[in-house]
Order: structure tokens, then C-alpha cells, then sequence
């Protein structure tokens, strides 16, 4: 599942809060200064979470204003019909 946000003009980005039903998966968040850059890219994987995870990620050292973010969630040892539930995503 990708999530991709655009900004009108570049903001800073310090790490995300995600909400989700429950599964085990990755996150992987790209942050790129402009258009043109090179992404940032930050990695965590969440396994065995309650039932209604509620996730936090900290971006160590990102660019100093970002102009997007794409979320790529892949969730792990899907069943045969997946289902990724996103309930609420948070940049900050």
C-alpha cells in the first residue's frame, strides 16, 4: 500500500504516527527535499502488535524542509486475500 503527500511548500519532517488494524508489516517512508533530490529513507518493521497498533517513527536526521513523503506499507505474511487497513496517518 503507498501513500504519497506533496506539499504545497516545503515543511519540515521529524517522524510519522500511524494507526492501523492488526498485522505485521513494514514501513518505509522516502523524504525528498525537492523534486530533484535524491530520497531519505527510513525503514521499520512492526511485528506481533495489539490489535489495533498505533505506530511511531522518528526520521533520524532528515533534509531540514521536505517537498514530498511516500509511505510504502507492506504488510508480512499476508493472507490470500490482503486487506492493509490504514486508519490514520500523521506527519510531524
Amino acid at each position: 500500500f503507498v501513500l504519497e503527500f506533496t506539499f504545497p511548500e516545503p515543511r519540515p519532517v521529524h517522524g510519522l504516527s500511524a494507526d492501523f488494524a492488526h498485522m505485521s508489516f513494514i514501513i518505509t517512508a522516502r523524504l525528498y527535499a525537492d523534486a530533484h533530490a535524491a530520497p531519505k529513507v527510513y525503514t521499520q518493521e512492526f511485528r506481533d502488535t495489539p490489535s489495533e497498533p498505533h505506530v511511531e517513527m522518528e526520521f533520524e536526521n532528515p533534509p531540514a524542509v521536505v517537498q514530498k513523503v511516500r509511505l510504502q506499507v507492506q504488510q508480512l505474511e499476508p493472507p490470500a486475500d490482503v486487506h492493509i487497513h490504514v486508519r490514520e496517518v500523521n506527519l510531524r
